[in-house]
C-alpha cells in the first residue's frame, strides 16, 4: 500500500475541517472541497495546499481515493443519491449512528471513519489522543481506513454498527448532556451575579474522580444521600424555571433508582 493517498473531503463543517487540515498535515493531499455552503468549502480549501473547492458531486475524475463524507446525518441519504465516485474508489462516512449499509448503493468499497471526540472550529484539535472507530465491508477499505487514522496519530479500533451506535449513545450522555448541564449551571450563577469561574475547580475534581475512580464511586450529592430538605429547597430555587426543576427531578430519581441495592 502506498505511504499517501489523495483525499477528497464532502462537507466542510466541524468534522470535515479538523480532518482535513489534520490528514493534510500528516502528508495525505486533500485534492477537492465540497460543501452545500460555498464559503465554509473556501475558507478550509485557503487552508490546504492544493485542494480546490467543487461544486457538484460528479468525481468521477477525481484523483482521490479516499472519499470522507463528513456532511450532518440528515443529509446523508440524499448526497449518497447524488455521488458519483471514480471506479475502485473507497467512500466512508464518519457517522456515529448511521449503519455502514447507508453507503452500498454508491459505492463499491465502502467504510466508516467514526473519530469519537466533541470538534469546534475555534479549539485545535489532538488526534493522538483520540479513537477513530473504523467499520468498512471488505479488508482493503479497512487497511485503507486503519492507515488514514493511523496517519492523523489516531488509535484506530473496528467495531460493528451496532458497537458504534451504543458508543455513540454513551458520548452523548458524557459529552452532550453533561455540558448542557453545565450551561444551566452557569446561567443559575449569572442569576445571582456569581462568575461562572466559581465552579471550574469543582467541574475539574469532578471529572478527574470519575475517570480515576469510576462514575459509581465519584458519585455524590443531595439525591444520593436522600437529602430531603436539600432537594425541597433546589426544587423551590427552580420554581421559575419549569424546564430545569423537571430536569432536577428527573435526573435526582435516577440517582436514587440507581443507588438502591
Amino acid at each position: 500500500m502506498e505511504n499517501t493517498f489523495g483525499i477528497s473531503i464532502i462537507g466542510a463543517g466541524r468534522v470535515g475541517w479538523h480532518l482535513a487540515q489534520g490528514l493534510s498535515a500528516a502528508g495525505h493531499p486533500i485534492n477537492e472541497i465540497w460543501s452545500r455552503r460555498h464559503s465554509q468549502a473556501q475558507e478550509l480549501a485557503e487552508r490546504l495546499p492544493a485542494a480546490r473547492v467543487v461544486h457538484t458531486l460528479d468525481f468521477s475524475q477525481s484523483p482521490s481515493r479516499l472519499f470522507l463524507l463528513t456532511a450532518a446525518d440528515a443529509a446523508l441519504e440524499e448526497l449518497v443519491r447524488h455521488l458519483i465516485l471514480p471506479t475502485g474508489a473507497l467512500l466512508a462516512h464518519t457517522s456515529g449512528s448511521q449503519p455502514l449499509d447507508i453507503l452500498k448503493k454508491t459505492a463499491g468499497h465502502t467504510g466508516v471513519f467514526y473519530p469519537l471526540q466533541t470538534f469546534s472550529k475555534e479549539k485545535p484539535v489532538d488526534f493522538t489522543q483520540i479513537t477513530i472507530c473504523l467499520e468498512a465491508a471488505d479488508y482493503a477499505s479497512m487497511q485503507l481506513l486503519d492507515a488514514a487514522a493511523r496517519a492523523l496519530g489516531a488509535q484506530p479500533l473496528p467495531m460493528s454498527t451496532q458497537q458504534r451506535r451504543q458508543l455513540h449513545l454513551a458520548a452523548v450522555f458524557a459529552s452532550n448532556f453533561s455540558n448542557h448541564l453545565l450551561r444551566i449551571a452557569h446561567e443559575l450563577l449569572q442569576q445571582s451575579q456569581l462568575p461562572a469561574a466559581l465552579l471550574d475547580p469543582l467541574i475539574r475534581e469532578t471529572l478527574e474522580k470519575a475517570l480515576s475512580l469510576g462514575p459509581a464511586a465519584a458519585q455524590t450529592g443531595p439525591a444520593l444521600r436522600g437529602d430531603a430538605p436539600v432537594m425541597e429547597q433546589h426544587l423551590r430555587q427552580l420554581f421559575g424555571e419549569p424546564a430545569w426543576l423537571e430536569l432536577y427531578r428527573l435526573l435526582s430519581a435516577d440517582i436514587q433508582k440507581w443507588k438502591k441495592p
